[in-house]
């Protein structure tokens, strides 16, 4: 019997290096471009554009109520730095103020931006009431663990934003009147 659980830990530790591939972490997951706008999805990981490309991530722990709240924390921040980035670089000249991406991408800000602080101030109350201790008991005491973490980048990512978006919506104004033909 011993030599056995031997043979089986030995196989174990082993199949990684035998199958040759790696084991990802199902409990991360990677904002898409898609995710901020579907009207993006063309420019996702392309360089000039996806300034978000494998930089904004969040928890995933397989229950609903939390794994929404990690996922539209992450867009939400992820939304706020895609539209920095534009913006700057259409102010810096390195994306041209008629080029097709930033006519789309100005347009679906001016129009989702300024809904954004309600629902920020929405995910951060429900975040204060979110309690990993109490809401993951028997077995599922092990997620407990993973949802604090997700919880304090939640709260990260929703602190941030909620900073950012009030400086961001004026230079926005500026940009989107040049981009759109705004008078």
């Amino acid at each position: 019997m011993k030599t056995l659980a031997i043979a089986l830990l030995v196989a174990l530790i082993a199949l990684p290096t035998i199958t040759n591939s790696p084991i990802k972490d199902k409990s991360e997951k990677k904002v898409t471009l898609s995710q901020v706008s579907s009207l993006l999805s063309p420019y996702q990981e392309n360089e000039e554009y996806d300034f978000i490309n494998d930089k904004v991530d969040y928890k995933y722990i397989e229950e609903v109520k939390y794994d929404e709240v990690f996922e539209e924390s992450a867009v939400i921040y992820a939304t706020i730095k895609q539209v920095r980035e534009t913006v700057d670089a259409i102010n810096e000249g390195e994306i041209a103020e008629d080029n097709e991406y930033a006519i789309l991408c100005i347009g679906f800000a001016v129009k989702d931006l300024p809904k954004m602080d309600d629902r920020i101030q929405e995910l951060t109350e429900q975040t204060k009431n979110m309690t990993p201790k109490k809401d993951f008991t028997g077995e599922k005491i092990m997620k407990a663990g993973k949802a604090t973490k997700g919880l304090n980048q939640s709260k990260d990512y929703l602190k941030e934003s909620s900073a950012l978006l009030p400086i961001l919506m004026t230079d926005l104004a500026v940009v989107s009147k040049k981009v759109l033909k705004e008078e």
